[in-house]
């Protein structure tokens, strides 16, 4: 019997479908994953990203489907990480079901979705959610007829209240391929035409693939990569003939083209009446974009969310979790459990560089409250709809460096945790944004244990020292990043919708925290112990002490004592020891006034602490991380040298 039955599963998962879930930015998909999957997922970076996918099972009338979550996108041309993430799934998965999820109140930017859908001629369904804030605005979507249009089920739902759920699972099964409704001016329409020729038979309809390959001309060798059969040669030849012919870029005309298609396909399924209720939601949402009391309420929400994260996460949770937890019970008991064991295991495990002593209790005393109060904060400005009004508002000052809006998290939250700011710079579209974030984190944004010693030790010798430090950061900062912007090709593209202000649900928070945190153990903490016990073994080879010799010429040219060489190895193992060093040597009278400003200054652009440096490994890459981290120091040094001199010639302190 138990064969049979093992047989019967490896039958039924040889027989596993695909059901891809896209849609535009906050729209419910997590909400629609959880209800098919339940509470278990697999949270995941695609293949050569960055980018999380969440993979689940789900099993509908005796058959099992697997359930892939997408990045929110606008269309699948791939301008931003995102959008190439999801449009890698689409051409990878040609037989797979789309369920393609609607937000009811914003119906024409979600159909645009469906129209590639359908012209592709791969199996998709249309889920309408968030009806009942579509009523209450007044909204009401004939989805009879839109079905009719499309020819493919379109399933009205709540998700948040499990309303359409079963109509939804009984269209996976009956899922069909939709109508091709979208027509391109002539002269794209020739260009269109002429690829299709050159295009072999597919899982895909020519016609589709010609006009994805029309409109990501700059990623043609990515797309022809995923399509067999596809001769990238033929393709390139075919633009380079036809594109002089017209008279606005492609990629301009066909995403105008599916959006005016999009329009007129919703005039003829929506219709307004009177609103019932929203009135209070509309009126915040208008004052959290406005000039002026938008900026003030994202003062408002950056100032609760420091107080959220970097009072309550990086200062009473840490210090229940480091101090309390590893410090009085963890550490001491495996420190007297590993007392008579050989001395060199003893210091691998519970010594300076110990894997429990300093990995792990910096990974899980430190990082991981911040961490998962971070992820549950976040997740409440993703589901309420705010944080693309925070991003909005931002975006103008990030544009002089190279970023959007989207970046004021990462950076803000560097001033928590720069590790876990890092991490977070996920969240930005293009490769070229990631960079200029993660250098600037790296050498200009000093995390909540550098900023509580230089405020404390600054502030207490005058204001003119804390401004000195400030605008010396703030000025690095600029020039940072603009020089970060200038060598790097590309641009940033700030393509954030802004969806209506909504009441989260803290189920769905709860979820997606869980999630995120569970990937933060799986993904982030191997790379604490990794570099733990490199330090280690270059501590028992001596080379930490040689560093510090090294550094020695460079720290006295700086007009610093020489104690303050191994305060700065000490700040690249955990930035909080280097700021606790230097508060020594602050308070013990070895460094005045000026050497007290040069020294904050130049350990706050010093290089990021060890952890930081190893994700920076695996969210960038070697070569990045590397560069990082010799730019940094080079900076901190130079400008160090730089300021000292200022200060001696001026004789400002």
């Amino acid at each position: 019997m138990k064969e049979k039955k093992d047989l019967s599963e490896n039958k039924s998962a040889t027989r596993e479908q695909k059901v891809i879930l896209v849609g535009n930015a906050n729209v419910g998909k997590s909400v629609v994953f959880s209800l098919l999957t339940g509470t278990y997922a697999i949270v995941s970076n695609y293949p050569g990203t960055t980018v999380e996918i969440s993979q689940g099972r789900a099993r509908i009338q005796n058959r099992h489907f697997i359930v892939i979550d997408t990045p929110g996108v606008v269309d699948f041309l791939g301008r931003t990480d995102d959008q190439k993430v999801t449009r890698d799934i689409l051409l990878d998965n040609p037989d797979a079901i789309f369920v393609n999820i609607i937000d009811a109140k914003n119906l024409n930017r979600g159909l645009v979705l469906s129209l590639y859908l359908c012209e592709l001629g791969v199996k998709h369904i249309i889920v309408l959610n968030m009806m009942d804030e579509a009523n209450d605005r007044g909204i009401f979507i004939d989805h009879r007829k839109l079905s009719e249009i499309f020819r493919v089920n379109v399933v009205p739902m709540i998700a948040t209240e499990r309303v359409g759920l079963q109509h939804l699972k009984k269209a996976i099964i009956e899922a069909s391929f939709g109508k091709c409704l979208v027509s391109h001016t002539n002269d794209v329409e020739r260009v269109i035409t002429s690829i299709e020729e050159k295009l072999p038979d597919t899982n895909f309809k020519k016609k589709g693939l010609a006009v994805f390959l029309a409109g990501a001309t700059d990623q043609l060798g990515s797309i022809c990569s995923r399509i067999s059969g596809v001769d990238l040669k033929n393709i390139e030849t075919v633009w380079e003939n036809l594109q002089y012919s017209l008279s606005q870029p492609i990629y301009y005309l066909i995403t105008t083209a599916y959006m005016k298609q999009a329009e007129y396909v919703a005039s003829l399924v929506s219709t307004e009446g009177r609103v019932s209720k929203g009135r209070i939601h509309i009126f915040l949402s208008r004052l959290t974009i406005h000039p002026v009391s938008g900026i003030f309420i994202a003062v408002l929400v950056l100032f609760f969310m420091y107080i959220v994260v970097g009072k309550f996460g990086a200062g009473f949770l840490v210090d229940i979790f480091e101090k309390k937890l590893f410090g009085n019970i963890v550490n001491p008991f495996f420190i007297n459990l590993f007392s008579r064991t050989q001395p060199l295991l003893r210091e691998f495990f519970v010594g300076d560089y110990g894997v429990i002593t300093m990995a792990l209790s910096y990974g899980l005393g430190i990082v991981l409250p911040i961490t998962a109060v971070f992820f549950l904060f976040f997740g409440f400005l993703e589901d309420c709809g705010y944080f693309p009004r925070l991003a909005f508002l931002t975006d103008r000052v990030f544009k002089s460096v190279g970023l959007t809006g989207k970046a004021i998290l990462p950076i803000v939250l560097g001033f928590g945790c720069g590790t876990m700011a890092t991490l977070t710079t996920r969240i930005l579209d293009t490769r070229k944004e990631k960079i200029i974030a993660t250098i600037l984190l790296a050498v200009a944004i000093p995390c909540s244990a550098q900023l509580g010693v230089v405020l404390g030790i600054l502030g207490s010798i005058s204001k003119l020292a804390l401004l000195i430090w400030a605008a010396s950061i703030l000025i690095v900062m600029i020039i940072v990043g603009s020089a970060v912007n200038l060598l790097i090709p590309g641009d940033s593209s700030f393509s954030m919708e802004i969806p209506p202000l909504r009441m989260p649900h803290m189920r769905n928070i709860g979820i997606k925290t869980g999630r995120r945190v569970l990937w933060y153990l799986r993904e982030a903490l191997p790379f604490f112990i990794l570099g733990t016990i490199i330090l280690f073994l270059l501590d028992v080879a001596g080379v930490l002490a040689r560093f510090i010799s090294i550094l020695s010429p460079v720290v006295t040219t700086m007009g610093l004592p020489l104690e303050m060489s191994r305060v700065f190895i000490m700040g690249f193992l955990r930035r909080d020891y280097g700021a606790a060093g230097m508060f020594d040597l602050f308070n013990r009278g070895v460094l005045d006034v000026g050497q007290s400003v040069v020294s904050a200054v130049t350990l706050t652009l010093f290089v990021p602490c060890v952890a930081q440096f190893f994700v920076m490994i695996k969210e960038r890459g070697f070569a990045t991380a590397i560069f990082t981290f010799l730019f940094a120091t080079i900076i901190a040094f130079v400008v160090g040298i730089i300021l000292n001199a200022i200060i001696t010639v001026s004789g400002l302190f």
